[in-house]
């Protein structure tokens, strides 16, 4: 399996974890458990830093989804068009 990385200075891996979890709808907590007045929130089991990772990889699923379903729904155009052609009719 093919290995794509990313170099990101120390310095800067906050900053770039914290972007992708603004963008991408990162929620420090799950909800709450108990009744009021005593709620308590329940902590995400997932780091930021996994999240971020989670929705690079999904970022770039999404991007081959979109760019083969364009070309497979182009490809069923033109077999619907040439077939559509083919019926004669005047």
């Amino acid at each position: 399996m093919a290995t794509i990385s990313f170099t990101i200075p120390d310095a800067q891996l906050t900053r770039v974890v914290n972007a992708l979890c603004v963008t991408y709808g990162y929620q420090d907590t799950m909800g709450y458990t108990g009744t009021p007045p005593d709620l308590v929130p329940v902590p995400n089991p997932e780091t930021k830093g996994q999240f971020a990772k989670r929705m690079i990889a999904e970022h770039i699923k999404n991007c081959v989804k979109q760019v083969e379903g364009g070309a497979a729904t182009l490809q069923a155009q033109q077999t619907t068009n040439s077939a559509s052609d083919a019926l004669g009719i005047v």
